[in-house]
């Protein structure tokens, strides 16, 4: 990407370069242009200005390479990620076969033994010591295994909202829902880059085995930041991506290991505060924390 500001009004133009894939050296572009832009504007000036007015652009521009270097710093500091706006999916067509999704084949798949995180969900609602009242987020609910089994935990004054980018998922899980009096169940479809939750609403967002299915995961851990309470917390689980060792079909479907994923939430406003190593047999368990900005 060819990153040019317009001599006018100082606005970003994009072309083809090989910066477009690399972030690092679109920092450094934006601190080339930063510096000679300063300095041509200085020369301008100076030519055919006093001795005292040069003395003062000078301590201008002095303090102008200051700027440029907190400016510098401060982008350096963004994530590649959110410095280059996220605007395309990172994986585009991952969810393609749940839109619509085949609900039988998707109840079969999600809900049978052999299944890691089915063979363990007693486990993992354990582990994630709900308690009643509380209002909790199942980010890509599929068929609403876990939103069901959070019913009973948060109690009728709790609530579970079934969120997923397939309508048809959530109208099965508000179905069942109604089926068994299970009236503290929400189903909220939800977007591709957001999980469209009310903000400050909710006290845990659980994420089974959809990280990975996240086409902007900048953008969707956003709106899972404003999502959850102070102190809010969120669960990932998700399949471990370990060359050599994890199935083929992992090492071509998941896109990134643990240490990526966990590394771009804590980019998007949370820290790691606990992890259940032993748990499941295929996935990890790890508790994240909303920490205040």
């Amino acid at each position: 990407m060819r990153f040019n500001i317009a001599e006018s009004d100082g606005r970003a133009s994009t072309g083809d370069d090989s910066t477009e894939s690399d972030p690092t050296a679109l920092c450094v572009k934006i601190r080339v242009i930063l510096g000679t832009k300063l300095r041509a504007s200085a020369r301008e000036a100076t030519n055919g200005a006093p001795p005292l007015a040069r003395l003062l652009i000078h301590e201008c521009l002095q303090m102008s390479h200051m700027l440029r270097l907190i400016t510098l710093s401060m982008v350096l500091l963004i994530p590649p990620t959110a410095l280059l706006g996220q605007e395309q999916s990172i994986n585009p067509g991952i969810n393609k076969n749940y839109q619509p999704p085949d609900l039988d084949d998707s109840i079969q798949r999600f809900e049978s033994n052999g299944r890691d995180v089915f063979d363990h969900r007693q486990e993992i609602v354990t582990a994630l010591s709900l308690k009643p009242g509380m209002t909790v987020a199942d980010v890509g609910a599929g068929t609403g295994l876990f939103t069901r089994l959070f019913s009973p935990a948060v109690g009728t004054k709790g609530k579970v909202y079934a969120v997923d980018v397939s309508k048809e998922f959530v109208d099965h899980i508000e179905k069942l829902a109604r089926q068994q009096h299970m009236d503290n169940i929400v189903g909220l479809a939800c977007k591709q880059d957001s999980a469209e939750l009310p903000a400050e609403s909710v006290d845990l967002v659980f994420v089974c085995d959809t990280y990975h299915h996240f086409e902007f995961p900048q953008k969707t851990m956003h709106s899972i930041y404003t999502a959850l309470k102070p102190k809010g917390q969120l669960v990932l689980i998700d399949y471990r991506r370990v060359p050599g060792v994890s199935a083929d079909w992992v090492l071509e479907h998941v896109r990134a290991g643990q240490e990526v994923f966990t590394q771009e939430i804590v980019d998007a406003g949370f820290q790691q505060i606990d992890e259940k190593k032993d748990l499941l047999k295929e996935s990890y368990f790890v508790r994240f924390e909303k920490v205040s900005k």
